[in-house]
């Protein structure tokens, strides 16, 4: 029994020291790596904020308090326009550089189609099969937006409206049963906007305010529903993407995907895609309407002229469609004056190069990017820029929305929903949504 201890011990510290022999030098290597990636925008020459760790660069820093917007403006003020972050480990540059985010938006879309993963832990984007439009890339993503596009187009909007009136009718409800108490309307304005995708979207008709993330279950149910039960309710983005359901298609076969690009989805295609709608079409939505409210309390004189407006061409409920909301004028310069005042989810539309590349800067310069590095357009920084908006540019105003105050405004001055042809593809509903 003793010199089988013996041989324990014996076996484990000589494990031990052949684990140390092993991890040190993988252990030194690994350090220069991470000393060698905080050195990158000093070595390329763009200013940059401290790195504060080795290992995660300046996200303790950035995350502070969830409050990056304040902290990029900071560094936006103390490093110019055009700067320099170690984000997670993801060498980031930030920009309000109209001319840089055009390039990345719209002439080198291709170039930037990725989302801003660090490139060590992104996933395979153009062959996955379980990936949604947001984070697709390649001949996915172009299959996936035609799909995605189509379910928001025009006329898909306009079938919502009767959905949107019901929910904003059961969210008064609910504001007059508390008129003459001091609430947090936030969960209800959430409420709201989630009411209005589960039900347009994936035909979830529960109770006001009790909807719950059933996305799978919602497509399991909806694949055994009856014609009859289908006719008798809107066709919804479900209806649209089933269409486009086959169960036999695969979405890495090159043969299916040339194919059948613009018309099939794999079913976990579908459910991410479903998941996505729920997300993005409910969270970001719900923020455009609380700072809408926000800055109708604020600015009374605003209030005043939306409500003349609205008294002047909505006779009725029945005149609250699409058609007759697009015609109020004044509404709409205010909810855009107000995502110009407050971006919504700006990190969310940042770029990731595929390969090397250079960009056209304003002043005429090339600024280098390697493959891996990402892109962040500074919303806050260029929708507050007095070159772009004028010296009232801290004001709100919504007339600067006025179509002769934006004729020659640079086409990447507003970017709630991104730009190019990856811009946000619900924004329409979405604007459509808060002004109704």
């Amino acid at each position: 029994m003793f010199s089988f201890l013996i041989a324990f011990v014996y076996f484990f510290f000589r494990l031990l020291t052949w684990t140390l022999i092993l991890a040190l030098p993988l252990g030194i290597a690994y350090f220069f790596y991470l000393k060698h990636r905080s050195t990158y925008f000093q070595r390329i020459g763009l200013p940059h904020p401290p790195v504060t760790s080795l290992f995660l660069g300046n996200l303790g820093d950035y995350e502070n308090n969830l409050k990056q917007h304040e902290k990029i403006l900071e560094w936006s003020k103390k490093y110019g326009t055009t700067f320099g972050m170690i984000d997670g480990g993801a060498p980031t540059i930030v920009t309000s550089d109209p001319e840089i985010i055009n390039e990345v938006f719209v002439k080198q879309y291709y170039t930037f189609q990725a989302r801003k993963f660090h490139p060590s832990f992104a996933l395979d984007q153009e062959n996955n099969p379980a990936v949604n439009v947001f984070f697709a890339q390649g001949n996915q993503w172009k299959r996936l937006r035609a799909l995605f596009a189509g379910s928001l187009a025009t006329g898909k909007i306009k079938a919502a409206d009767p959905i949107i009136k019901r929910a904003a009718q059961e969210l008064i409800q609910v504001f007059e049963k508390h008129e003459n108490d001091v609430i947090d309307v936030s969960p209800q304005i959430l409420n709201f906007t989630f009411a209005v995708i589960a039900r347009s979207a994936l035909g979830i008709d529960e109770e006001f305010g009790k909807s719950t993330y059933l996305n799978r279950k919602a497509i399991d149910f909806r694949s055994q529903e009856s014609a009859e039960e289908k006719s008798e309710r809107h066709q919804d983005f479900l209806d649209f993407m089933h269409e486009a359901e086959d169960p036999n298609f695969d979405a890495t076969n090159n043969t299916d995907l040339y194919l059948k690009v613009p018309k099939k989805l794999t079913r976990e295609e579908l459910i991410q895609s479903a998941r996505g709608f729920l997300i993005a079409g409910a969270d970001t939505t719900a923020t455009l309407l609380n700072y809408c409210l926000y800055e109708l309390a604020r600015h009374p004189e605003c209030e005043e002229i939306i409500v003349q407006e609205i008294e002047d061409f909505i006779k009725s409920e029945d005149d609250i469609i699409y058609n007759n909301v697009k015609d109020l004028t004044y509404l709409d310069r205010f909810v855009k004056e107000v995502a110009r005042f407050h971006p919504l989810a700006f990190t969310v539309t940042a770029r990731r190069a595929i390969h090397s590349t250079t960009l056209k800067t304003s002043d005429g310069k090339q600024l280098q990017i390697d493959k891996g590095v990402g892109i962040l357009a500074n919303a806050f920084a260029i929708q507050m820029d007095e070159n772009i908006w004028g010296s009232d540019a801290k004001e709100f105003n919504p007339d600067r929305f006025l179509p002769e105050n934006s004729v020659h405004r640079h086409p990447m001055a507003w970017l709630p929903f991104g730009a190019g042809p990856r811009i946000c593809p619900g924004k329409n509903l979405a604007l459509h949504e808060a002004k109704s």
